[in-house]
């Protein structure tokens, strides 16, 4: 399991290392969004909110056709797009989620989760090198299983909608 998300991670690394840009043009509309982490936990902070705390986190952005432009983006960066009161800013509108992790269980072995969320409240701790956010599955979703993971990844899209087939963006 966790040579997938190796294999995961070494794909979206390599897509954002196309183009090393400063991403100071992020979230513009069409803009994705991706955290990697090699370790995550997630708590249950009441009965439909959940609180995710990364270790380690890299951040990336790309867009759709036609820009077709990706980079990495410091961690804080990522953070300040919930800042302000821009037209796009995610403080307005909490952006939606797709998680994969995978959680440590008990017996040493690991289980693949996937879940879709709105996120809102990043925290970024630059000593601890730890982002916080706070995490609510969209209607119809699965809740979150609470404990240690084993790599996680969040595809962020401010433009998605829950089907009963899945997310459903753009």
């Amino acid at each position: 399991m966790r040579a997938k998300f190796v294999k995961l991670a070494g794909i979206v690394t390599f897509l954002c290392a196309a183009n090393l840009s400063f991403a100071s043009n992020a979230n513009k509309a069409g803009d994705l969004f991706v955290l990697h982490a090699p370790k995550a936990f997630v708590s249950q902070i009441n009965t439909n909110q959940y609180q995710i705390t990364l270790t380690n986190p890299k951040a990336a952005y790309f867009t759709d056709r036609p820009a077709r432009k990706t980079s990495l983006m410091p961690v804080v960066q990522f953070v300040d797009l919930w800042k302000g009161n821009r037209k796009n800013s995610f403080k307005n509108d909490n952006p939606n989620a797709s998680i994969i992790g995978s959680i440590d269980l008990v017996n040493k072995t690991q289980m693949d989760h996937n879940y879709f969320v709105s996120i809102s409240n990043p925290t970024y701790n630059s000593k601890t090198r730890t982002l916080n956010l706070v995490t609510e599955p969209i209607k119809g979703s699965m809740k979150l299983k609470t404990g240690n993971y084993s790599y996680m990844v969040l595809f962020i899209d401010n433009d998605c909608t829950a089907t009963h087939f899945g997310p459903s963006c753009g």
